[in-house]
């Protein structure tokens, strides 16, 4: 057995933390207005899942009429657009970002400015309803789900958490960002491997700090 010294290990992490900050800084993130005032940057490597997307939502829109949370997305997706669709690789468990737009809004900017511990609270078992209906479609299984919190997000009032589900390749990491307008529902969805998140966040990190809705 090859032992590592204490100093070793310690510039072994150094290194590994360095080559991660490393990969990050060099992914060109590409500006892009994506339409219905919405501006975000991405990866400009990465490939377009639009096709993919849109066959997850026929699917999902499939259930509409039918009862419980299942018809009531189904009957959402009538009124969804999807704005942006990117990912690292053309398969749905590789790193993603994903824009939707719901017109009429369904979470109003009236209910995200008053948003209290109180509210978010009473919204968090429909939220959780709705991602372990996602997850379902594809095969997943939802494992945990964050708080809903507020924060400043494209420079407005959001509504956010993080949920990991289940892929056949690993535990995904699902990042939400609820942004309203006075005319729709913004719903910024960015996954990523749970097993690569130290490398992952900081790209995400950059992204969404690129984004600007007006």
């Amino acid at each position: 057995m090859v032992k590592i010294s204490g100093v070793a290990a310690i510039s072994l992490s150094v290194l590994v933390c360095a080559s991660s900050a490393l990969a990050d800084t060099e992914t060109e993130l590409l500006p892009r207005d994506i339409g219905r005032g919405v501006h975000i940057s991405v990866p400009r490597e990465w490939r377009s899942q639009h096709a993919l997307v849109e066959m997850e939502e026929r699917i999902r829109a499939a259930d509409a009429g039918k009862p419980g949370i299942a018809g009531t997305v189904g009957d959402q997706v009538k009124t969804k657009a999807v704005l942006l669709a990117v990912g690292q690789f053309e398969d749905r468990t590789s790193s993603q970002i994903k824009v939707t737009s719901q017109q009429p809004p369904t979470i109003t900017r009236a209910y995200i400015a008053g948003a209290t511990d109180e509210t978010l609270k009473a919204l968090a078992p429909r939220m959780e309803d709705y991602l372990r209906e996602y997850a379902r479609h594809l095969g997943n299984t939802l494992i945990s789900v964050t708080p809903m919190r507020v924060v400043t997000f494209g420079g407005q009032r959001a509504l956010t958490s993080e949920s990991v589900r289940t892929s056949k390749y690993g535990n995904l990491v699902q990042r939400q960002y609820i942004v309203a307008t006075p005319t729709q529902t913004l719903l910024f969805t960015l996954v990523f491997q749970e097993a690569e998140a130290a490398m992952q966040r900081p790209l995400f990190q950059r992204v969404e700090q690129s984004v600007r809705v007006d």
